[in-house]
């Protein structure tokens, strides 16, 4: 696999993120991710994608109903399976907008997983599109981001 490319998210990795909640939820070892055997060779490509370092992830859970509900992620590379079984409990039971989420609720939660690549500056406040860009901001003191699910609810 060439270092630049970035991993399609599918429903594999969501399902992962809820293995993972459910496990940390019940007091039980995190799983490890599995992915599907795939045909025409594919197999070997996916079979790296585990280990693989992504430019950056962010895990959101959303109520049924479309709203947030926890959302946290990394700007910088990590391991895909480490990132996603760590941002799927903290963006869980760790996003401070929000209670943590309950082995009761999980059933009535869907996950996003939004890997992140191709960063690069903007050249003034207006060049970025809501919904394919996500956006952080720093000021001196403080910073921001949202991702581009995020910035698409904005719209």
């Amino acid at each position: 696999m060439a270092p630049h490319e970035v991993p399609l998210v599918t429903e594999d990795l969501c399902a992962y993120c809820f293995e993972v909640l459910l496990a940390e939820l019940q007091g039980v070892p995190r799983p490890s991710l599995r992915l599907p055997e795939l045909s025409g060779g594919a197999t070997s490509w996916y079979s790296n994608v585990c280990a693989m370092q992504v430019p950056g992830l962010f895990v959101t859970w959303n109520t049924s109903d479309g709203r947030l509900r926890g959302c946290m992620g990394a700007l910088q590379p990590l391991e895909l399976e480490r990132g996603l079984a760590d941002f799927a409990v903290k963006s869980s039971l760790g996003d401070r907008r929000f209670r943590p989420v309950s082995l009761e609720e999980v059933w009535t939660l869907t996950c996003r997983v939004s890997i992140l690549h191709s960063f690069e500056t903007c050249r003034d406040a207006l060049d970025w599109e809501v919904g394919p860009h996500g956006v952080h901001i720093a000021f001196t003191a403080t910073s921001g981001k949202l991702c581009p699910c995020s910035t698409a609810s904005y719209s």
